[in-house]
């Protein structure tokens, strides 16, 4: 919501593409964000997965269920 006010939208509806494309971003990072040692390892492996996979043509759901479940059972098998 606070993201949405810094937009000056009140709904993702009201949002114009890339502005989108970002809260998506931001949400995956937020995600992500304890779940690597430092936050910039996230954002590095956002940007190598993610927008990796999406320049090899695969979409932007797929490539953020893989990265997702990547991280998910990297934590399965290497627990804190």
């Amino acid at each position: 919501m606070e993201w949405l006010k810094f937009q000056e939208v009140e709904r993702p509806n009201q949002l114009k593409p890339n502005q989108i494309e970002e809260l998506v971003k931001t949400m995956c990072l937020y995600w992500g964000e304890d779940k690597f040692e430092h936050a910039d390892f996230a954002t590095n492996s956002y940007q190598k997965s993610v927008v990796g996979a999406m320049n090899n043509g695969i979409s932007e759901i797929e490539a953020i269920k893989a990265w997702m479940e990547n991280i998910s059972e990297k934590e399965i098998l290497n627990p804190a």
